[in-house]
């Protein structure tokens, strides 16, 4: 087999060597042997090894060994056991070593080896044997066949950031702090320095501190082997600089051959983008379809771009602010799209009003108002050139040829055309086909109609197979929608569990705080119960030894303060009984006193004539508190025994004696002596 030099009349490869993969038969990567290949590595044209049977590790070996540029398989899961694996795959792979599979790629035109071997003009057979396919794989790979699998964007992240922990506190950790703070700042100075000298495109992301930078990241628009040449790898003591790839969300596939385009790529879009730290992205047709919603922390340029890729091309980038973003040039830059802001700031409420009264009916959910203000964006700009669409579709709909209106649009939009000039320029070109007069024969003339009639019927045959391709399209898309769906349907069960969740975590949270405050009044009263218990064992103790009696309080002379006293302590026979405000009782209230038998009652103000009498003619004296000596213990008082005994026995030996002469002015009488001079009993008398 020959298949390295039947290459005239194709172009000259741009690759120098190629190694071309396939796998052996029983052989797979879900299986628990390891598998084994074919391997072919073709070097300018001439295969330099041929391997019946090799292993993962060996390929590995061989294409780090010839520092290979291209990896090419005829199906990339022949290798791989799962998408998440290719990004592997790509990291132990050299820099340069692109990785294609050959026979096509999802939303492309999938062909089989030998097909595509045979449009190329290489002579094979239709069944091919392992070593065969490998050899044929390597040389249409190195034909600029097949497509590029690509796992990471083309931009790279470099990370600037301390390499020690800032250890206890106190003078030492601020003077370490603003030392380290320092270098990250000075690092990222000369990191972006030189990426401005070089002359790379980059974004920078920084967290500031008290003395410096505590953080950096920079998003560069260059591969890791770029950077790696200006800006080196560091790891030291007090800081290091991290270079690493960006893994992109999705693998992409991109063709070898710029000739090879994805069939979805004639829908033409409208795309607003709200850019922040949190990005809002809106895709909508140039008929107003809402093909996708999304908002996504840091959304890059490049992740935007393949984000949009699937949907179409942009014809245009929208935002809803007067001064265009940079963020949305570069985009539409990069695309070669026209850019459309709003003549006026849209306030939150115009916003919400355009957004809701577009979707109404529609089962589009706006889940944050980033979303929103780029889906506002987008339809701003759609009503904006939508007087504009209405006129070509109806200028298209007069013209005989078929004329895709996504084309007029675009040179109408991107290069400012007038619609009868676009048209115009669209229009297929017929040319007559030059007549060949033979001097034997009279030739037949060609007439104008049938030139326009073949061209019509290859144009029609085009546009059948180009329908088709769509159908398989179509149902490829309606396929992954359910797939979504029930991937939606299964989020939201998700979602509803986890709120179920989180309502019983906060019910049982709130439980445990109304728990908690209850157990802390618990703990505070029996503080003060052991308090008063404490207080109470003291006053006991004293009084066993005679040496104080207690003194129970009410805080009025009423029938409610005296019930609460008796059922706190109770009243209880030869108590002595203070009252803190005497006013108010009667011969009634008097009357609970007597009935208890209490010992004595002091009091700190004027008592009723009829109450007094009631507790004198029961021979309870009534000794102002001026008279005693109060001591208080806590919330307690008591009275020192003997002190108390004499003036309590002078007391009532004088109003006995006197009792039958004694009326009540002159009981107020000495109760007020009491009070003013505090008189000894001892040397006087009444």
């Amino acid at each position: 087999m020959t298949l390295a030099r039947s290459s005239e009349n194709n172009n000259s490869p741009t690759t120098n060597i190629v190694i071309g993969i396939d796998i052996l038969p029983g052989f797979s990567v879900h299986g628990s042997n390891r598998p084994k290949y074919a391997m072919a590595i073709l070097e300018n044209n001439v295969f330099k090894e041929v391997k019946d049977k090799a292993t993962l590790p060996d390929i590995l070996y061989y294409a780090r060994k010839y520092n290979a540029d291209i990896l090419a398989v005829d199906n990339i899961f022949e290798i791989v056991a799962s998408g998440k694996d290719v990004y592997k795959l790509l990291l132990k792979l050299p820099d340069k070593t692109k990785l294609v599979q050959v026979t096509g790629a999802p939303g492309y035109l999938m062909k089989p080896v030998h097909i595509i071997a045979s449009e190329q003009g290489l002579n094979v057979k239709k069944h091919l044997n392992p070593v065969e396919n490998a050899k044929t794989l390597a040389v249409l790979a190195s034909r600029n066949i097949g497509f590029e699998i690509k796992a990471f964007e083309n931009e790279t992240m470099i990370t600037v950031s301390r390499n020690r922990n800032l250890g206890p506190g106190g003078s030492s950790q601020a003077r370490l702090r603003r030392r380290l703070h320092s270098f990250v700042l000075n690092t990222t100075r000369e990191v972006e320095c030189k990426l401005k000298e070089a002359g790379f495109d980059y974004e920078l992301i920084t967290k500031e501190s008290d003395f410096g930078l505590d953080r950096s990241r920079f998003i560069v628009a260059a591969s890791k082997n770029e950077l790696k040449k200006i800006i080196p790898h560091v790891k030291g003591p007090d800081i290091k600089v991290n270079i690493k790839p960006i893994r992109s969300k999705t693998l992409s596939y991109t063709p070898l051959s710029g000739e090879m385009r994805v069939y979805s790529s004639d829908r033409r879009l409208i795309v607003g983008v709200d850019p922040g730290v949190t990005t809002g992205l809106a895709i909508i047709d140039l008929d107003g379809n809402i093909l996708d919603l999304k908002s996504s922390k840091m959304f890059s340029k490049n992740e935007i771009l393949n984000y949009v890729k699937d949907y179409g091309l942009p014809l245009i980038y929208a935002c809803d602010t007067l001064h265009v973003p940079e963020f949305i040039v570069k985009l539409a830059n990069a695309t070669d799209s026209k850019i459309f802001s709003p003549r006026r700031v849209m306030s939150i409420s115009e916003k919400q009003e355009l957004v809701y009264d577009f979707i109404k009916g529609e089962m589009v959910k706006i889940t944050n108002s980033h979303k929103r203000d780029a889906l506002a964006a987008a339809i701003k700009a759609y009503q904006y050139y939508k007087p504009v669409f209405n006129k070509i579709e109806a200028k298209l709909s007069k013209t005989p040829f078929f004329i895709p209106a996504n084309e007029v649009k675009t040179e109408v939009i991107i290069h400012e055309k007038s619609i009868s000039k676009a048209i115009s320029d669209l229009t297929p070109k017929i040319q007559p086909k030059p007549v060949i007069v033979e001097k034997t024969e009279q030739p037949k003339p060609v007439s104008q109609k049938d030139t326009v009639v073949k061209e019509l019927k290859k144009k029609i045959a085009n546009l059948v197979l180009f329908n088709e391709q769509l159908k398989g399209e179509n149902n490829k898309l309606k396929a992954k929608i359910k797939e979504w769906e029930l991937r939606f349907k299964t989020l939201c069960n998700e979602e509803t569990l986890k709120l179920k969740r989180e309502k019983i975590i906060q019910i049982k949270e709130d439980e445990i705080l109304n728990l908690r405050n209850q157990v802390n009044q618990l703990k505070n009263i029996i503080s003060k119960l052991q308090s008063e218990i404490y207080n109470l064992k003291n006053i006991k103790t004293l009084e066993a030894q005679g040496k104080i009696k207690p003194v129970k309080i009410a805080s009025s002379f009423s029938k409610e303060s005296l019930t609460e006293l008796d059922q706190q302590y109770g009243i209880l026979k030869n108590d002595i009984i203070l009252l803190e405000d005497a006013t108010g009782g009667g011969s009634g209230t008097a009357e609970i006193l007597i009935e208890r038998g209490v010992k004595a009652v002091i009091t700190r103000n004027d008592m009723s004539h009829l109450a007094m009498e009631k507790l004198i003619a029961a021979e309870i004296p009534i000794i102002p508190v001026e008279a005693v000596d109060l001591s208080k213990y806590s919330e307690f008082y008591a009275v020192d025994t003997e002190k108390f005994s004499k003036i309590y026995n002078k007391f009532l030996e004088d109003i006995r004696r006197r009792r039958k002469s004694l009326t009540a002015e002159k009981l107020v009488e000495i109760i007020n002596e009491y009070r003013s001079g505090r008189l000894s009993y001892s040397n006087s008398h009444i």
